[in-house]
């Protein structure tokens, strides 16, 4: 059975792993090949051993994690970078390992995001996804409304980004059915 608990250094591996698989399985023909391919899971591996080490008591970042393959998903959390949006939580990441998509992983990492958020105050939160990410209506499916669309330019190409929002964490939380992470 997958459990959702908090990540430790060890996981940093793993959680590279599934970031960049799910990178490549995901943003295929979305954004430049070279970008992909140039994801390294050393570089990422050091990148997310420092976000957990330096991660302070209002952010969290979570992994899904399956007895018999270990990480399958990974989350993380915090206080909004949106000063515009009425959001005070956002949600960062969250990735599934493309093997484990459509297991329930996501949801029970979404639902422990929220969880989260809400354990530090945050009592609302959104989500900023590429518009034409092929997994967003994941959020749409979960309750989060279009409440932002935002344009920009990166990796030398546009790209075109919406954000989903829950105004109220705390009724949502009664209406997700996805296991508390271990604490």
């Amino acid at each position: 059975m997958v459990t959702v608990r908090n990540a430790k250094r060890k996981d940093a591996p793993e959680i590279a792993r599934v970031y960049v698989d799910s990178w490549r399985d995901s943003y295929a023909g979305l954004i430049p090949d070279w970008v992909l391919l140039g994801m390294s899971y050393r570089r990422l591996t050091r990148a997310w051993d420092r976000a957990i080490r330096t991660s302070g008591r209002k952010e969290a970042i979570l992994v899904a994690e399956d007895p018999d393959y270990g990480v399958v998903g990974l989350g993380s959390c915090g206080p909004s970078r949106d000063r515009v949006l009425p959001y005070f939580g956002e949600v960062y990441t969250l990735y599934v390992h493309p093997n484990h998509v459509g297991q329930g992983n996501g949801t029970m990492l979404l639902t422990n995001l929220f969880d989260s958020l809400d354990e530090r105050g945050n009592s609302s939160a959104l989500v900023w996804a590429l518009a034409d990410n092929p997994h967003r209506q994941f959020y749409k499916q979960h309750g989060g409304g279009i409440v932002a669309t935002r344009k920009g330019r990166q990796w030398g190409v546009p790209i075109h980004e919406v954000a989903y929002g829950w105004p109220d964490l705390g009724s949502m939380m009664g209406g997700f059915t996805g296991r508390r992470r271990k604490r």
